[in-house]
């Protein structure tokens, strides 16, 4: 445990001593829109009278849970845009991870299937469903361990995309006097041919961690943190975002960094609320390449569920939820 305290404040030492945060958002049940009815788009730079801002721009996805945040000065072109050849990416990217953590998006929380479209699993009314067939399976049971194991592959996707959804998000949420230090970001954002651009950042590294449990991050956190004046070999810019069960930590290229280049960068995990004694298991960390701008096919994912208890049932007594079937609504008292 002396070595967790101590890792821990060595993280919290690394932030303080060289980050300043800039933007702190938390989006609790208030809508929040950011800016105000502006001459031209943040990310093309075109005109009213060149583009259209009629539809509702979010700030952040609303794959990962958005509701509440949105942005006055993202134009219509850019927002079709982001949505098919960036936020795609990521849905892709975290695929089985929405439906089995119920990260809630347009049109609730997704269904995920298979490659073969025979094993698929649901979350209905509250409900989590896995489905599967004896040449599709996904699932492996572990009951000496209490836990149920899943094995499956996301669907196409392409790394560098998903980088590029959290630095639109930082672009989306940074303080206007910022946005001349990420002029060749918001250009890079803008180009969609990925096999013939390379990342403007090498390697793409994204810090991850997953925590699990029942929905342990309650609402959408956002911070950008700032490099401190005084302070070398560390980025200009960092993004932290955290929702539901995860929580993602992303450099955001600026050239303000462009004098750093050939150099080793230091970076730290960001200390994060759950402790290594968290009730539902320990945090996870991950440090994740998404520098590739290929498409990376039948990448594997494996995830671990633990139970109490598992109980064996006669398949004839069980009622099984079609999916696809509108179900009547249900009124819950809501818990004080």
């Amino acid at each position: 445990m002396n070595e967790i305290m101590e890792e821990m404040k060595d993280r919290y030492e690394f932030f303080e001593a060289n980050y300043i945060p800039i933007v702190d958002i938390n989006l609790l049940d208030e809508k929040v829109v950011l800016g105000e009815r502006t001459d031209s788009c943040r990310f093309c730079g075109k005109t009213r009278e060149e583009v259209s801002f009629k539809k509702i721009a979010h700030a952040f996805p609303e794959l990962i849970g958005n509701k509440l945040l949105y942005s006055e000065y993202e134009c219509d072109e850019c927002n079709e845009k982001f949505s098919s050849s960036i936020e795609d990416h990521l849905a892709k990217y975290l695929s089985v991870y929405r439906t089995l953590c119920r990260v809630s998006g347009k049109k609730g929380v997704p269904s995920f299937k298979t490659k073969a479209k025979t094993a698929r699993i649901d979350h209905t009314n509250g409900i989590l469903q896995l489905q599967e067939s004896i040449d599709d399976l996904i699932t492996e049971l572990d009951e000496e361990n209490n836990s149920l194991i899943i094995k499956t592959t996301r669907e196409p996707y392409i790394p560098n995309a998903v980088y590029k959804c959290f630095v639109k998000m930082a672009i989306t949420i940074m303080p206007e006097a910022e946005l001349k230090n990420f002029i060749n970001a918001k250009y890079w954002l803008q180009v969609t041919d990925y096999e013939n651009t390379p990342s403007i950042i090498k390697p793409a590294i994204c810090l991850f961690s997953f925590t699990p449990g029942n929905n342990p991050y309650k609402f959408i956190k956002a911070m950008l943190l700032k490099r401190k004046e005084g302070s070398e070999k560390v980025p200009y810019m960092i993004l932290i975002v955290a929702f539901q069960n995860f929580f993602f930590q992303t450099i955001i290229p600026s050239e303000k960094d462009l004098s750093l280049a050939g150099e080793s960068l230091q970076l730290s995990f960001f200390p994060i609320p759950f402790s290594e004694a968290h009730q539902f298991g320990k945090t996870t960390y991950r440090e994740m390449d998404f520098t590739s701008n290929l498409v990376v096919r039948d990448d594997p994912v494996h995830l671990n569920m633990k139970f109490d208890t598992i109980e064996k049932m006669d398949p004839n007594n069980i009622e099984l939820i079609d999916s696809n079937k509108k179900l009547e609504p249900t009124v819950k008292t809501p818990v004080e």
